[in-house]
Formats: C-alpha cells, sequence, structure tokens
C-alpha cells in the first residue's frame, strides 16, 4: 500500500506525463510475463520431478515398494523434464523460438551438404 501511495506521488510529482507512465507501464507488463514464465516453469519442474523423488524418498528411507510399471511410469515422466524447458521457452519467448529456427536451419544445411 505505501509503495501504490509512494509511486503515485511519484507519477503526480513529475513533469514528464504520459511518456513516463507508459515506460512504467510497458516494465510492469514485462515484469508480470517474467513473473508467468517462472511460475510455468516452476509448476513444469514440481510436476515432473515430485513423482520420482517422492518414489526414491519413499522406496529408500521408508523401504515402502512400488510397482514396476509406477517406478517406471515416474522415471520416464522425470526424463521427459529435459524436454520441457526448451518447449515452455519456445512457446512463450519470441526471440527464443527465433534461436531454434536459425539452429535447426544450420543443422539442416550441415546435413544436405
Amino acid at each position: 500500500m505505501i509503495g501504490l501511495v509512494t509511486e503515485l506521488i511519484t507519477a503526480v510529482s513529475s513533469n514528464n506525463g504520459p511518456s513516463q507512465h507508459r515506460r512504467h507501464e510497458e516494465r510492469r507488463i514485462k515484469d508480470r510475463k517474467a513473473a508467468v514464465d517462472v511460475c510455468i516453469i516452476m509448476a513444469a519442474f514440481l510436476i515432473c520431478y515430485l513423482p520420482e523423488w517422492t518414489d526414491f524418498v519413499l522406496h529408500y528411507f521408508f523401504k515402502i515398494e512400488f510397482p514396476s510399471e509406477a517406478t517406471q511410469t515416474t522415471r520416464c515422466i522425470y526424463y521427459i523434464s529435459s524436454m520441457t524447458n526448451p518447449i515452455i521457452y519456445s512457446v512463450r519467448k519470441r526471440e527464443f523460438r527465433g534461436g531454434v529456427k536459425r539452429t535447426i536451419k544450420r543443422i539442416v544445411g550441415l546435413c544436405a551438404i
């Protein structure tokens, strides 16, 4: 609340007008997008790693045995996590998509030789 009041006082007292407000708004939007990206990445990390680590902890510390299918499934989810970050970044970040496209074109160009 105090931060909001301070921002309002600063905005009113400055004579820079709309351009400063627009820059502040653009920065706020970028910060919000970054926060959403971090939340998505953390959720993907937890979804992928939590089953494997739960299986590991319960098996080694408490000697609880799970069916082999369950262990194999958690291990597959664990390995799939390696693919999640590039997918998330390519969906959420335009610059990353461009870099991936350029890299694939270079690889295809080298393979064509």
